[in-house]
């Protein structure tokens, strides 16, 4: 499967959507905040509808689809959690003194929902709805034959699993998977209505489509502030799932206009093609303005400061990340310099360094804290352990590094 070509208003929308759901994770309004949640998760699902190609989808086997999404997600999705951890840990020594769950937080890593299990990166749980969504689509698609009209009935049926077990919480959300389906279902129709009106919509002037997306925008927030609280990440759709749907994707439509008609923003672009590392790291370094503003948590001007230098912060972040660990962000190497052979290194060093101190500290305790030459032997075995770790996934396990084994 070969690399989808970027649009630039996705990108914008997904870098908008993403400071939303930043916000979300901070003291927001709380009307403000259950209409941000209506639609900031639904349009990164949609945005996946968007760019699918459900005839390529047809032609590819499961095994080579299968393989292409653990690259894309489950990969990053690991890199992320782990490090991660390591940002949590970073934060208890700068001061907030709490315990680290580390065995809790391994589980919820494999478990994908911290309503049962805590997780390093909570927000990572759409990571799993998404993978296990996209793999329920390729069988969908095998079934009707990428019939776009029997998908939709398949898909809006088969629905009624997450409107029927709302409040139930399972391992990687499972049972709001069905609603994930539908969403990037909708995204494609959308996309397609779109694409047969795009004269239309390209012949709006900016004023013009600016007050209909206000319009459309303003009737979105009225109808998620009749339908009670929603949550994705709690599989609750309000008071009924029509409304929920009518809320939530007018918002899409009505922020996805602003973005084809206004010029695309590099930063929200920028952010949108990386939100997946945004959507792995925010979280942990929220922690950090907690911590050392916590006195103002729980106040409404520290929402805005807040939420923008987190998001800024990120920017230099996800650069280093893409241009020396490119695989933490699901890319592959395109050309492995010294820099990035030693960045694998420093990266796997990294995302075990807190499962390790774990290990000294609770299984070693007494013999590492009476003798410093222990903890040095001790070091010295991790630092060995970790070059050899990457030369084995370097040759047997590349898939680590989103690389192919014909050229790791």
């Amino acid at each position: 499967m070969a690399e989808k070509k970027r649009i630039g208003w996705i990108d914008t929308l997904k870098g908008f959507s993403m400071y939303t759901v930043i916000l979300c994770h901070v003291n927001v309004y709380k009307p403000l905040r259950n209409w941000m949640v209506s639609f900031n998760m639904p349009i990164f699902f949609m945005m996946s509808g968007a760019t699918l190609n459900i005839e390529k989808v047809k032609n590819t086997s499961f095994g080579a689809y299968f393989t292409q999404l653990v690259k894309r997600l489950l990969v990053p999705y690991v890199w992320l959690q782990f490090l991660s951890f390591l940002t949590r840990y970073a934060v208890n020594i700068l001061g907030a003194h709490k315990e680290v769950p580390v065995k809790e937080y391994l589980l919820g890593i494999l478990v994908g929902n911290n309503l049962l299990v805590e997780a390093p990166s909570n927000p990572m749980y759409y990571i799993y709805m998404l993978f296990a969504a996209q793999l329920g689509l390729w069988l969908v698609i095998k079934l009707t034959k990428a019939d776009k009209k029997k998908m939709g009935i398949f898909l809006a049926c088969f629905c009624l699993v997450s409107i029927i077990t709302q409040d139930i919480d399972l391992p990687w959300h499972i049972n709001g998977v069905p609603n994930v389906m539908f969403s990037i279902y909708l995204g494609r129709v959308i996309m397609d209505l779109y694409l047969q009106n795009k004269s239309k919509v390209d012949s709006l002037s900016r004023i013009t489509g600016f007050f209909i997306a206000l319009g459309i925008l303003f009737l979105g927030f009225v109808l998620s502030r009749a339908n009670g609280v929603v949550s994705i990440h709690g599989n609750k759709f309000g008071d009924e799932y029509i409304l929920y749907l009518l809320s939530g994707y007018l918002s899409c439509v009505g922020f996805a206009l602003i973005a084809i008609k206004l010029p695309i923003d590099r930063i929200f672009a920028f952010v949108g093609k990386n939100s997946l590392f945004y959507m792995g790291i925010h979280k942990p370094v929220l922690l950090i303005f907690e911590e050392v503003f916590e006195k103002y948590e729980n106040e409404m001007f520290f929402v805005v400061p807040a939420s923008l230098v987190c998001f800024l912060l990120l920017l230099p972040l996800t650069q280093i990340a893409n241009r020396y660990f490119p695989y933490i962000n699901g890319n592959p190497i395109k050309e492995e310099t010294r820099l990035i052979k030693y960045g694998k290194y420093l990266s796997t060093a990294a995302a075990g360094a807190v499962p390790y101190l774990y290990f000294n500290n609770h299984f070693m305790d007494g013999m590492l804290r009476e003798s410093l030459h222990t903890q040095l032997l001790s070091a010295t075995v991790y630092i060995v352990f970790i070059i050899i770790a990457v030369n084995v996934a370097n040759k047997w396990m590349p898939i680590i590094f989103v690389q192919d084994k014909k050229k790791a």
